[in-house]
């Protein structure tokens, strides 16, 4: 393949945009991390799962912080059940329960699961945690709070998840800066389930979580702005409406991530892997995205502005509707992907954005399907989807299409009928079957009195992008 690719001023702005990302958003070693052995602030007891086939029933005994309700005037427990699926690394909320405020220091949690879904949610090899967060109240987004206290007990293990939240930091307020106002590190934290809404998790002076377990956390609302996410997990996690500003998640992994109707600036979200993750209606300016892998994302609505989507996989991904502009779309996996009614003008006068994106069964911005870019001839098949009838009226009429009936490859569908006599022993010129042509493309079969059998077909032709469509019936009619 040869090209010339021209880099324009915007990307030289981008690039000095983003020049504050390390050259490796990794700072941490990879050599086996022993937890903490301070005494965690909440103290969860006896904390027990039992399964049985129509329900579960999880317990603990949760000890609050007394000192936390008097001086740091966290008044608000919240205690949160999450599974994560072994195989998809999906999230599920199986129970959850508050207090607020805290009346008593001591609370018994009995939560009872009977829901078939939640219930297979627990099934054996997936993650399940119970997770208790003490944190104060706020009446607005704009007064964020500063300190939390979180511990997360294990219910039933999961896969390996090397190094990330290897370290159990219960031991510690979560909190953006030190007293001292140095920035804090929470590197390899666990913090799955959390429930920070609202919480200043980091400052300008860069808190870093590097590779952190966020899997199930609730950060809508949160200061995550300056923090140093790299490698971090955020599964499931919520961060609508978050502060993200000088953001680093390189290299993060957030299957199913809702970031719906969130700004973010500014920020690195490169090399990561937000699968089926949710963007819609969010705005983004300055972001890098590249490498990073969101295939069956939705991005409907969502507006970008000098961001780098190179080589970033976007297949089966949903953009409709969507405000994208000076972007990069430079080796963009754009399979799939749906881009009807989406705004992406070229930038400074340049080319086509998409130009140099892969495009197979994608659908660009005015409803045309683009096959530029698929390797060998797809499958072609009606649209909507076509069935022949389970029975023919015998004798009689019998509807095979109602009106016309288009492939994926704008071909019309059309129907051939073949008839024959049942047994040999049919004899004299007898009537058996013939199509009927209607109005609007509508297709019916007539058949006549004699036992037979009737074959029905439904085909269109191929051509050089597209296989022939082919679908098939065999009836006999006694």
């Amino acid at each position: 393949m040869h090209f010339t690719w021209c880099v324009s001023a915007f990307f030289t702005a981008l690039a000095l945009v983003l020049s504050a990302a390390p050259a490796s958003a990794y700072t941490t070693s990879t050599a086996r991390v022993k937890p903490t052995a301070g005494s965690p602030l909440v103290i969860v007891r006896n904390a027990t799962l039992a399964k049985g086939p129509t329900k579960a029933t999880i317990r603990a005994t949760v000890q609050w912080n007394s000192a936390g309700v008097t001086v740091d005037k966290l008044t608000i427990g919240e205690v949160r059940v999450i599974a994560t699926d072994r195989a998809t690394q999906r999230t599920t909320l199986v129970a959850a329960t508050s207090a607020n405020p805290l009346t008593s220091l001591t609370q018994t949690v009995t939560l009872q699961v009977t829901s078939p879904a939640l219930l297979k949610s627990l099934a054996n090899g997936n993650r399940v945690t119970i997770t208790a967060t003490q944190h104060g109240y706020t009446p607005t987004p704009l007064l964020p709070t500063g300190v939390s206290y979180v511990t997360v007990t294990q219910l039933q293990a999961g896969p390996p998840r090397g190094p990330v939240g290897r370290l159990v930091c219960s031991d510690r307020p979560l909190t953006a800066t030190h007293p001292d106002g140095s920035p804090q590190s929470f590197d390899q934290c666990d913090f799955t389930g959390a429930a920070l809404t609202n919480a200043q998790l980091s400052t300008a002076t860069s808190t870093s979580y590097i590779r952190s377990d966020f899997t199930g956390a609730n950060l809508a609302g949160a200061t995550l702005s300056g923090g140093n996410f790299s490698g971090a997990h955020l599964h499931g996690a919520s961060v609508m409406g978050a502060a993200i500003d000088r953001v680093r998640l390189s290299g993060a992994a957030g299957t199913g991530l809702l970031a719906a109707r969130t700004t973010i600036t500014n920020s690195y979200l490169d090399e990561a892997d937000f699968t089926g993750s949710n963007f819609s209606h969010s705005d983004a300016s300055a972001v890098s995205f590249s490498h990073t892998n969101f295939t069956g994302a939705l991005f409907s609505g969502a507006g970008m502005t000098q961001s780098d989507l190179s080589y970033s996989n976007l297949a089966k991904a949903n953009l409709i509707g969507s405000d994208i502009v000076q972007t990069s779309f430079f080796l963009t996996n754009l399979t799939d992907a749906t881009l009807r009614n989406a705004h992406i003008p070229p930038p400074f006068g340049q080319p086509d954005p998409l130009r140099w994106a892969t495009r197979c069964r994608t659908v660009l911005p005015t409803g045309k399907v683009d096959n530029s870019d698929c390797q060998g001839r797809i499958a072609q098949r009606p649209v909507p989807p076509l069935t022949l009838p389970a029975g023919l009226v015998h004798p009689g009429l019998t509807t095979i299409l109602q009106h016309v009936a288009v492939t994926n490859a704008g071909h019309r569908v059309q129907v051939k009928a073949t008839a024959r006599p049942l047994s040999r022993a049919t004899r004299g010129e007898l009537f058996y079957a013939r199509l009927i042509f209607g109005a609007a493309g509508r297709v019916s079969l007539l058949t006549g009195t004699p036992p037979m059998v009737v074959r029905l077909t439904l085909f269109a032709p191929g051509d050089t992008q597209y296989l022939p469509y082919r679908s098939e019936r065999t009836y006999v009619l006694r």
